[in-house]
């Protein structure tokens, strides 16, 4: 237990990545769409601001779980320490959720 196959937060395919992706995706995502809504006009469209505060909703959720991940126990020591390859993703990780810690 515990390698590279066994982990799901290990590797270019686990967790960590992942989570950086979606963050990367809604970080982008949540500012052009409120932009859109606003250039179009439909800020007066509740359908438009359910939408953004769903998504809103989201990226908050998705944060806190970056931060139990990156700042809990439950990414393995030899992802965090580069034991196991490039420990950059979760490095990312940590600071992304510790400078949004930091600005909450």
């Amino acid at each position: 237990a515990g390698g590279v196959g066994v982990n799901p937060f290990v590797g270019e395919y686990g967790m960590v990545v992942m989570w950086l992706k979606v963050e990367a995706v809604t970080a982008l995502g949540l500012p052009t769409f409120n932009m859109m809504v606003r250039m179009t006009g439909l800020t007066r469209g509740v359908a438009a601001w359910c939408v953004l505060y769903l998504l809103a909703l989201f990226q908050t959720a998705w944060f806190l779980l970056g931060c139990a991940w990156s700042l809990g126990s439950v990414v393995p020591k030899a992802c965090r320490d580069g034991s196991l390859g490039d420990a950059a993703a979760f490095h990312t990780m940590f600071w992304i959720s510790t400078i949004w810690l930091c600005m909450v």
